[in-house]
């Protein structure tokens, strides 16, 4: 298992949600990146909400950014990198 990096910069307010998903408020929270809706990384998955990277490059560097979407929206997102 790889160690966890970042975890200090992830808000308070990531822990105060409730989870769409199991109903639960424990642990850490993603959002859906087209809704205010919430829940757990590890619920999603298990309930096939759909998740990806997006690549660009900004300054000359490029960045990767991790953005998922909720049972309602995942249909409506493209399969595209950007």
């Amino acid at each position: 298992m790889e160690p966890a990096v970042g975890i200090l910069n992830i808000s308070s307010q990531a822990f105060v949600k409730v989870c769409v998903i199991c109903n639960q408020m424990h642990g850490s929270f993603t959002q859906c990146f087209k809704c205010s809706t919430y829940y757990h990384a590890m619920c999603a998955s298990k309930a096939g909400y759909r998740m990806e990277l997006r690549c660009l490059e900004k300054n000359g560097k490029q960045i990767t950014k991790m953005v998922s979407y909720c049972s309602y929206h995942w249909y409506d997102s493209t399969f595209q990198v950007y």
